[in-house]
């Protein structure tokens, strides 16, 4: 949702229109601000930040067993039934791609 913003350097100033946002931007912006699942950023964020998939499957499962959380838990399944090998290259190649 697009915010009208007010200028703070003039007094009494009118609220104003934000400038018009790249098309394909403005649909990725209605996508996450709809997303059902927004308030789980903070969750993929603790769980994801590890350098090595052994750590982000511990982290899982001990938010999994906390939370009793049902994204965590088919997150965590779905990860124990891949391979060890192609979790550790996906993971080298998403975090190498970032940068």
């Amino acid at each position: 949702m697009l915010r009208r913003e007010r200028t703070t350097h003039e007094p009494g100033a009118r609220e104003r229109e934000p400038p018009p946002l790249h098309p394909g931007y403005a649909a990725v912006q209605f996508v996450v601000s709809s997303w059902p699942w927004r308030g789980m950023i903070e969750i993929v964020d603790k769980c994801f930040c590890h350098d090595i998939i052994e750590q982000i499957v511990d982290s899982l499962e001990r938010v999994a067993s906390e939370t009793n959380d049902a994204w965590c838990i088919s997150t965590l399944n779905i990860l124990k039934e891949a391979s060890p090998l192609s979790l550790k290259v996906s993971l080298r190649s998403i975090r190498e791609g970032r940068f």
